[in-house]
C-alpha cells in the first residue's frame, strides 16, 4: 500500500479536517483582494466556496433564452441578469443562471424582496440545485425558483419560501405553461425556454 491510501483507496484530506465556512463579507473580501477572480468559477454556498457546474453550449443557450422570453418587460421596472452574482443570504452568494428583480437602486445589489425569480440551469448539478441551493434560497425568501433539467427536459418550479424549504414543488413537463408569481402578466410554455 502506498503513502497517503487506505485499504478503502486514496485518502481524503476533507474527510478527516473540518472545513472553514466563510462569511459573506469573507468572501467578498477575496474576491476585491484578487484571491478569488473572474477565472475561478466559485460560489459561496452555506459558506463554502465551491466550483460552478462547468458551462456548456446549452445551459448558456437556457439562459440566453430566458432574458429572451422576458426582454418585454418595462425596464424601468424590472432588471435581468444572466450568470451574474445575487447577495441573498448570510453565507449564500450564488451565481445563478439567470434571475430577475424589480428595478432599484442601481448601485446596490437587490434585496432579497425585490428578487422575482431565479433560473438554475441543470445537467450534472442537479441533485445539488434540488437538495441543497433550493433549500438556501427558501431560507433566504427568493420568491419563486425554477431548475431546469436539462436531460429530462423538465422543469422544478419552488414557491412558497419558507425557512425550513419552499412549500410547493412542482414538475412541469415541456409541453405546460407557467406563470411566474411576482411576475403576473407573464406566460411561457417550459419548451420556450428549452428550444431557442
Amino acid at each position: 500500500m502506498n503513502a497517503g491510501e487506505t485499504a478503502g483507496g486514496p485518502a481524503n484530506p476533507a474527510d478527516y479536517r473540518r472545513h472553514y465556512r466563510f462569511t459573506s463579507a469573507e468572501y467578498e473580501a477575496m474576491i476585491e483582494a484578487g484571491i478569488l477572480g473572474k477565472y475561478h468559477k466559485v460560489e459561496l454556498i452555506d459558506g463554502y466556496v465551491l466550483e460552478l457546474e462547468q458551462y456548456t453550449y446549452e445551459l448558456d443557450t437556457v439562459a440566453n433564452r430566458a432574458m429572451e422570453l422576458f426582454f418585454d418587460l418595462d425596464r424601468r421596472e424590472y432588471a435581468a441578469m444572466i450568470k451574474a452574482t445575487l447577495h441573498v443570504g448570510e453565507g449564500f452568494v450564488p451565481d445563478p443562471d439567470y434571475w430577475l428583480t424589480r428595478r432599484g437602486d442601481r448601485l446596490r445589489f437587490p434585496q432579497t424582496e425585490d428578487i422575482l425569480l431565479v433560473l438554475e440551469v441543470a445537467e450534472e448539478s442537479l441533485r445539488f440545485d434540488l437538495e441543497v441551493k433550493a433549500g438556501l434560497y427558501a431560507r433566504a425568501g427568493v420568491a419563486e425558483l425554477w431548475v431546469i433539467d436539462l436531460p429530462r427536459r423538465v422543469l422544478h418550479r419552488f414557491t412558497g419560501p419558507a425557512p425550513d424549504g419552499y412549500q410547493e414543488h412542482t414538475v412541469l413537463t415541456e409541453d405546460e405553461e407557467l406563470t411566474p408569481v411576482k411576475v403576473p402578466g407573464k406566460t411561457l410554455r417550459v419548451r420556450d425556454l428549452l428550444d431557442g
